[in-house]
């Protein structure tokens, strides 16, 4: 997945990494009990750690392994690369399920603001039916990552 903001890097990051913003960007997905776990915010290096209950309305294959609501956990890392560019590992783990969702994201200024590349994979351990859970959770959770794109652009739009 790629996106263009026409807000410069810095702004977008900052963004990004803020608690605040994190803690009503949930609340307005319908996710509940955010948590802060860790949140360091260091100049080269901004690593943030959060716990949240997320809805799910899966499909009948998947109920037994994924619940109604199902606490998560996500886990960022960025860093910076030295010419402008942030580099970012993370995760989602989500608690008492054989689902994962790991990936890499990437934040590069251009001439008009920057872009963000993000990629990802789910997996899922559980035999035979694990791939296909496990689309069904990649699926989602890019739904997921365009419902949060459409937030953080109202929000840099509000300054």
């Amino acid at each position: 997945t790629a996106k263009n903001y026409d807000h410069p890097l810095p702004t977008v990051l900052e963004l990004l990494c803020s608690q605040e913003h994190a803690r009503a960007k949930y609340e307005q997905l319908g996710h509940r009990g955010f948590e802060a776990l860790s949140w360091d915010l260091g100049d080269s290096v901004k690593a943030m750690h959060g716990r949240r209950r997320v809805p799910l309305d899966a499909p009948g294959f998947a109920k037994k392994v994924l619940g109604a609501e199902n606490v998560v956990e996500q886990k960022e890392r960025w860093q910076a690369v030295g010419d402008g560019t942030w580099t970012s590992a993370w995760s989602v783990d989500v608690q008492g399920s054989p689902i994962t969702i790991r990936g890499t994201a990437t934040l590069r200024p251009t001439a008009t603001g920057c872009r963000q590349e993000i990629r990802g994979e789910a997996t899922c351990s559980v035999p035979l039916i694990g791939r296909k859970i496990a689309d069904f959770v990649a699926k989602d959770a890019e739904k997921g990552m365009d419902r949060e794109d459409a937030i953080d652009r109202v929000a840099l739009a509000r300054g």
